[in-house]
């Protein structure tokens, strides 16, 4: 039966046998299907065709009469049958829907209903389907036919209720600009009535080639179908050929909880971030995340969500230490065009307050846009770029330059994902930072080349 076999080859990527054991049971499942149907001549040949595993040519029958028929049960069921059958899931849910809410003890649509949410992935609607239409004591052997179908899912569901992910990644490349300073070497200062003053060697820009090693796991386990914990961490390290005061390390955790619930998902996590410069401890953030997804269908979704965090320095820089607050929401679609195009837009703002009441200027509020998108150019060649943009506006007056700071960023970034193996990425990049700003010490712009070698387990 083809829709046995596009759920397989979608949903469950079940073992031959148990293909076999539903193939022997789908003559029994159709005819439960199609029982008690009444239908015009349009409709007769759309089930023939169904019947006949012709499910694409009775979709394209159908389908361009919804405008005009939907609403009609006997229309919708079918459309929803050759949708799902020809592998559209999502279309397949509309009709069924349609026809579920004039009569929701359809024991056919809402069978149907439920192989449609299987196929989309979604098991726990599904489980949920399968057993409402037991509940309305079909046929023994379409009972049958629905056990198979929860064990299908408990299998697939305990195969996933722990996924333990890990990789390792090392990098090489150039940095034009490694402590992100300015290229000018002399700078005149407002308070000393514009006296120029020299800048040392370290507080100008410097390019050097660097290495790089980072490695990461997540741990992501199903408490209940609804609830699941995830947890992750990470640790790096750049390392620089001559500049060694600008090599920067960190360590990285995050630990939450995820409510699924249909389309959304609703997730809160504690974060944890440690950076080194120079193998010295220079900064500690902790935070807290909440988000809310929602995903339209198979191909878009959109995300919300708000973070609070503290960061502090060490040592003298503990002057700067800032409680920072992150407002966003980002859109996501993928196009099934040529080259299978993904695309996202996101929005976000917030404010950092220092914790020190007499640093005014280093308070700032901040907003941000974010583009980016991949192509993939062939099954294991992925071109990826993406852009942004960041204004930052302080509150208080720089004391030496008598004015209050204002700061523009802008990041681009281009990389080529390439997939030699199953598990394997090499990936090219370049990436381009414009900081621009009012003061001249923060001005300043930053390119960096790259070729990173990636093992994900």
């Amino acid at each position: 039966m083809h829709s046995v076999r596009s759920i397989v080859s979608h949903g469950m990527d079940m073992k031959k046998t148990t293909l076999t054991k539903w193939l022997a049971v789908a003559g029994v499942l159709l005819a439960f299907q199609h029982a008690a149907f009444a239908a015009d001549e349009l409709l007769l040949r759309a089930k023939k065709l169904i019947d006949s595993k012709k499910a694409s040519q009775a979709y394209a029958l159908l389908s361009p009469l919804e405008s005009t028929r939907a609403g009609d049960a006997e229309y919708d069921y079918l459309l929803g049958i050759a949708a799902l059958d020809s592998g559209k899931p999502t279309e397949a849910m509309f009709a069924l829907e349609r026809v579920l809410f004039n009569n929701p003890d359809n024991a056919p649509a809402r069978l149907e209903f439920a192989r449609a949410h299987l196929m989309a992935g979604d098991s726990r609607t599904a489980r949920k389907e399968f057993e409402a239409v037991k509940k309305q004591r079909p046929p023994e052997q379409v009972k049958q036919t629905i056990q198979k179908y929860l064990g299908a899912i408990d299998l697939k569901e305990s195969e996933e209720r722990t996924k333990i992910r890990a990789y390792i990644e090392v990098a090489a490349g150039r940095d034009t600009n490694a402590n992100s300073a300015t290229a000018n070497s002399q700078i005149a200062i407002p308070f000393f009535g514009g006296a120029i003053a020299t800048l040392t060697p370290s507080s100008m820009s410097a390019s050097d080639n660097f290495l790089s090693a980072t490695a990461g796991a997540s741990v992501r386990h199903m408490l209940t179908p609804e609830w699941i914990l995830n947890a992750s961490a990470n640790i790096g390290q750049r390392q620089y050929s001559q500049l060694n005061q600008y090599d920067i390390g960190n360590i990285d955790a995050t630990t939450g909880l995820t409510r699924l619930y249909g389309a959304d998902q609703f997730s809160g996590a504690l974060q944890y971030q440690k950076i080194f410069v120079d193998r010295a401890s220079y900064r500690q953030t902790v935070g807290v995340m909440g988000q809310w997804q929602h995903n339209f269908d198979d191909t878009s979704q959109i995300v919300t969500y708000g973070q609070a965090m503290r960061q502090a320095y060490t040592g003298v820089q503990q002057i700067r230490d800032v409680n920072r607050y992150v407002l966003g929401a980002a859109y996501s679609q993928a196009f099934a065009v040529k080259y299978f195009p993904v695309a996202y837009v996101g929005l976000y703002a917030g404010k950092e307050l220092p914790l020190q009441d007499n640093v005014p200027q280093l308070a700032n509020d901040f907003t941000g846009l974010r583009v980016g998108g991949q192509l993939t150019l062939a099954p294991s060649v992925i071109l990826v770029a993406n852009a942004s943009f960041e204004e930052r506006r302080y509150r208080g007056k720089e004391i030496a330059f008598l004015v209050e700071r204002n700061d523009r960023q802008t990041d681009l970034s281009l990389a080529l994902n390439y997939m030699p193996l199953a598990g394997w990425t090499i990936r090219p990049e370049i990436s381009r930072t414009r900081a621009s700003s009012n003061i001249v010490i923060n001005d300043y712009s930053r390119t960096q080349f790259s070729i990173a070698v990636r093992r994900e387990f």
